[in-house]
């Protein structure tokens, strides 16, 4: 849902389209850590290792909505 927020602010005329592109670079690290999701099972402390992607994923798309909201 953040994500289609994001996306929404451009044709909003509130954010510029670099916000797109932060979503989009964001993308790979979603993927990765669903993986990581389907392939814990029930072993949630394996997990522990990866909550760097979440944060990385939270980076992107602040840094873009920051620079989108910069250069509109």
């Amino acid at each position: 849902m953040v994500w289609a927020a994001l996306i929404l602010l451009v044709p909003a005329g509130i954010s510029s389209p670099l916000v797109i592109f932060g979503v989009a670079a964001a993308i790979p690290l979603y993927l990765k850590t669903l993986h990581y999701l389907e392939n814990a099972g029930s072993d949630w402390l394996s997990l522990d290792g990866h909550g760097h992607l979440v944060r990385k994923m939270y980076l992107i798309c602040g840094l873009a909505l920051i620079a989108g909201s910069i250069w509109n």
